[in-house]
């Protein structure tokens, strides 16, 4: 197994460190984990001869097919969305660690697509949706070489989710060659057979990150893929051929080349952009099509940190592109806003936004959000939306200097809280703004002022996270359901049953509605109380409810 090298812009991390298991736990997606530890081990390649596969030989990584939809959220993460207008419906679609969700009502309620109806298996690692296809790539926790994370292949589908199309993982083949010894070996595309030493250096013949973080698609002809060391590659469902494309003049080489690392992949009117772990890249659709267009790198123009504007101003903030969206102008046009995370070593990037309105003629950096680690963004009219780390921000003036403000957590009309500051997805549609984050959906149609929430009740659980860790989660909830309306009382107990805090006295719940009750994690004196074991005591008509719980600070 052939390890991608740590480049020298590339954080120090202690062995091990990538781990996606979160994923099956329904906690994160494995992207949001492994983008901020990818760098610790990766495997490229593998040198061991693996024998092709035939072409339309794509077999699902799940042998449970066949099944049905769930109604409603398996998980509470939404982690990825997207809002396509249509007549007479609007779809909006969602993926998190189960399944890929569905919704035509605004986010209200949801389906959820798993495995068992012809997805890959494991969490969704990347979605794109237009008004002709949708495509979800799937991933899964391994621990093959010292390193997790594998790509468990990309499913598409031409009628709204109804069918599902499987296709394996693009991965590289080596053959015998003429002399039949290891140094004389081809590299051949495992589908087609396809000849690709003129195009590659290191052929990546593993699924082992090899994982498609990023999708886009080309109307109903194509889909793209961003898949960290398997890079970019381009799916024609004309022809049924993966093509790698190497957006510059170097032969494919992610164990050498940064800007061959593919995170995420955007399809505008004017083109395609490619964001890696060397900037992002630019290709119109003109060039692609283009009938004597020569590879590798042909017609892909290249943004980076290291080569700044005229006026000294950068193009992108940070080399790592993990986000990318395109905006609608008022007045004709598009923009594309691209997020740049920092490289943690001695480039000098940050974290940040930046956007341009030529195809990266000019850029504008919107310096109100440096050091914001961008995640996603949306746009209503002047209103831009970015969810970050570090919350929900918005600027009522296209971006403009002074015009940005964040959001704290967000509530909704029930009291439910948001909880978490970081925000994974945000989507507007209409006058709906969807945001998505590890404690279900957030709607708003009035611009942030209100909020409506989707998410999946906890039948099993009353007290959650648990453990609870209040340095990682701002609250921990007490989930109260009654079969009849009344007042409820919540008390929290050491391990010598002696009370800590009362965290509810005479709250009203009304009969066969959930609702929440939080606790902070602290005593009555409002000090953060000692690791160890505690018990919650829910009183109410009809109910004396106990439960155990654990704090880890």
């Amino acid at each position: 197994m052939k390890a991608l090298g740590i480049h020298s812009t590339s954080p120090a991390l202690p062995a091990g460190a990538l781990h996606v298991s979160r994923v099956a736990a329904g906690i994160l997606t494995a992207r949001r984990v492994c983008l901020l530890l990818l760098f610790a081990h990766t495997a490229a390649a593998s040198q061991e001869s693996l024998p092709p596969l035939l072409p339309g030989d794509h077999r699902p990584f799940s042998d449970e097919q066949g099944g049905s939809p769930t109604e409603g959220m398996i998980s509470n993460s939404v982690t990825q969305l997207v809002a396509l207008p249509g007549d007479p419906d609007t779809l909006v679609w969602g993926a998190n660690s189960f399944g890929v969700l569905k919704s035509d009502d605004f986010g209200a309620s949801f389906i959820t697509y798993t495995d068992s109806v012809g997805l890959g298996y494991g969490g969704v690692s990347g979605l794109a949706a237009n008004d002709w296809l949708t495509a979800a790539a799937t991933v899964t926790d391994t621990s093959i070489a010292d390193v997790q994370g594998a790509g468990t292949g990309i499913a598409y589908s031409l009628d709204a989710a109804s069918n599902w199309q499987y296709l394996e993982q693009p991965l590289d083949c080596y053959v015998d060659g003429p002399g039949g010894t290891p140094g004389d070996r081809i590299a051949v595309d495992c589908y087609t057979g396809d000849t690709l030493d003129t195009i590659i250096e290191t052929p990546v013949t593993t699924t082992v990150e090899n994982i498609t973080w990023g999708l886009a698609l080309e109307g109903d002809s194509a889909i793209w893929t961003a898949s960290f060391a398997g890079g970019f590659r381009r799916y024609s469902l004309n022809t049924g051929r993966w093509v790698i494309e190497v957006p510059d003049e170097d032969r494919f080489e992610p164990v050498l080349h940064l800007n061959h690392r593919a995170f995420s992949v955007l399809s505008t009117d004017a083109g395609i952009w490619a964001g890696s772990a060397g900037g992002v890249n630019f290709l119109a659709w003109d060039s692609l099509h283009a009938p004597d267009r020569q590879l590798p790198g042909g017609g892909w123009r290249h943004f980076d940190y290291q080569h700044p504007q005229p006026d000294g101003e950068p193009t992108v903030t940070g080399n790592w592109v993990v986000s990318m969206a395109r905006q609608e102008l008022t007045g004709g046009g598009e923009a594309v806003w691209v997020g740049g995370w920092a490289t943690l070593g001695s480039v000098g990037d940050y974290f940040g936004l930046s956007y341009t309105r030529n195809n990266g003629d000019s850029w504008t950096v919107i310096h109100d959000l440096d050091e914001v680690k961008v995640w996603d963004m949306a746009f209503q009219g002047e209103d831009v939306w970015v969810a970050s780390e570090q919350g929900l921000w918005k600027s009522n003036r296209g971006g403009a200097p002074g015009s940005w403000s964040r959001f704290g957590s967000l509530v909704d009309a029930s009291g439910r809280e948001q909880l978490v500051e970081e925000v994974y997805a945000v989507a507007a549609i209409g006058e709906y703004l969807l945001v998505g984050s590890t404690r279900g959906l957030m709607v708003t149609t009035d611009r942030g002022n209100t909020w409506q929430s989707t998410h999946h009740p906890p039948l099993n659980h009353r007290f959650f996270p648990n453990p609870f860790s209040p340095n990682a989660f701002v609250k921990a909830t007490i989930a109260v359901e009654l079969a009849q309306t009344g007042r409820v009382n919540v008390t929290i107990y050491d391990f010598a049953m002696e009370p800590v805090k009362r965290v509810a006295a005479g709250f009203h719940v009304e009969a066969g509605v959930q609702r929440e009750i939080y606790w902070d994690g602290t005593n009555r004196r409002g000090d953060r109380v000692a690791n160890g074991v505690y018990f919650y005591h829910i009183e109410a008509p009809g109910l004396s409810d106990w439960g155990k719980l654990i704090v880890i600070k």
